[in-house]
């Protein structure tokens, strides 16, 4: 069996009755005389005119250098390692830091880090450091000293490698870089889109005429739902008309058909909106709470407030209409704010979420759509499968432990045949191409995907 280098050197060291040394440094044990002596025909060449070196005494210098080169902290005893091996992708990660065997030289060495991104120096052999981003792997250096003694040991904290999918054919990239072509019309297929947050000061924002003139062109939807954020708090009726004049107007004129939820802040301006195109099962309280069909799905939307939650009657309104969704392939359910909160900071969730999601599970909710968090996920709570829909207008949000900030996003349904068959965010502020999936984390506080 062949020999690594390390092991090759040592062989020939006892080979010759010797023992393997390394060059001076400042951290070698001093040698006497005769043991310089003794080794001096070993680790130099020989001199005088025509002296050559010994095929074997070359091959223990070869061996004795590579093996430096390859690891010089294992020369001194150095031995320190990190937990966890990889940084997350997109995603904050806390990676601790040890000191396992210091030099033989110098036990009590003090131990510098220098992570590498910017953030001061931290003292102390045992140490954990939180590194931000998640976009590229880490240099850390440690610097240990010791009086007038001092060793560098650099290595680098690698960021997690995301498997590469092969086999993906020609029209399967293209679709990547674009939208995936609407279903096929049909009395069960059809497209439909879920917005949220459109509201600004200062009129119409640029992001959301570019989404609007995306819906109304290329994704095209037969039927859109918005659901809260089109208004302002204090801009009242006056909002409301204009949200009809710039946003409805124009996606019904392409022929979309439009319904309207509310934000808790929406609620207070109590609007009084035309109903909407559809086939309302129970619309008697639009836009705040109502139900419709559309080719076959059952839609439920309602709202709550931040103090007050989810009432009573309005729990009581959800077990009955879910209850007439029964015959129906898929049943969707929309509200503005979530079960659970999507990212670090909390700015609002439903009341009595556990019996809302009992309630949906027993009713076999498709899927559970929320905005609020204006970032994109699509996963499950528990068994439900739910989808965080981002905001159009201004910047994306933050999901929980993560640093990437998501780009402005609405979300399209894919209905066909009675059955969702494709979810996916359509990414701002040019609303041409489909979101990338890659940089979404795997878990989102209890939502995994």
């Amino acid at each position: 069996m062949l020999k690594s280098a390390p092991s090759l050197a040592l062989s020939l060291m006892f080979g010759l009755g010797l023992a393997a040394c390394a060059d001076d440094g400042p951290s070698a044990t001093p040698r006497t005389d005769l043991e310089a002596v003794a080794l001096r025909p070993v680790l130099e060449p020989l001199s005088g005119d025509g002296a050559k070196e010994p095929a074997a005494v070359a091959a223990v210098r070869e061996a004795a250098q590579v093996a430096a080169e390859a690891d010089p902290d294992a020369n001194i005893g150095l031995v320190w390692r990190f937990e966890p091996t990889e940084l997350q992708v997109y995603r904050a990660t806390a990676v601790h830091f040890s000191l396992d065997s210091a030099p033989a030289e110098h036990p009590t060495a003090a131990c510098a880090w220098n992570f590498g991104d910017g953030s001061p120096i931290e003292k102390g052999c045992q140490v954990s450091h939180t590194f931000h981003g998640g976009q590229a792997d880490q240099v850390v250096t440690l610097e240990l000293e010791d009086g007038d003694w001092h060793w560098t040991s650099t290595r680098v904290v690698p960021l997690e490698r995301l498997p590469v999918v092969e086999g993906l054919d020609v029209e399967a990239t293209e679709t990547l870089d674009g939208l995936p072509p609407a279903p096929e019309p049909g009395s069960t297929s059809f497209r439909f889109a879920l917005i949220a947050d459109t509201a600004a000061r200062g009129g119409v924002p640029e992001e959301v005429a570019t989404a609007l003139s995306q819906l109304t062109g290329p994704a095209r939807p037969e039927l859109l739902i918005h659901m809260g954020g089109a208004t302002l708090p204090d801009e009242g009726e006056a909002g409301w008309d204009a949200v009809q004049k710039s946003l409805v107007e124009p996606l019904t004129k392409a022929g979309i058909r439009v319904a309207q939820g509310l934000a808790p802040a929406e609620r207070a301006s109590t609007p009084r909106l035309p109903a909407p195109d559809l086939e309302m099962i129970d619309g008697l309280r639009y836009p705040e709470r109502y139900s419709f069909t559309y080719k076959g799905a059952f839609f439920v939307v309602f709202s709550a407030s931040d103090k007050d939650g989810v009432s009573e009657e309005t729990l009581t309104w959800l077990r009955n209409e879910l209850g007439k969704a029964r015959v129906y392939d898929a049943r969707y359910v929309i509200s503005y704010l979530p079960i659970h909160k999507f990212s670090d900071e909390h700015v609002g969730s439903l009341d009595k979420k556990f019996r809302l999601y009992e309630l949906f599970l027993r009713a076999r909710v498709t899927t559970f759509f929320s905005a609020a968090y204006r970032a994109y996920f699509k996963g499950r709570y528990g068994a439900l499968p739910v989808v965080s829909v981002g905001a159009v207008a201004g910047a994306g949000g933050k999901l929980a432990g993560s640093d990437f900030a998501q780009p402005p996003s609405f979300v399209i349904v894919d209905h066909e045949r009675g059955v969702p068959q494709r979810v996916f965010a359509v990414e701002g502020p040019t609303f041409d191409r489909s979101l990338d999936e890659g940089g979404v984390p795997e878990t989102v506080e209890v939502y995994t995907r």
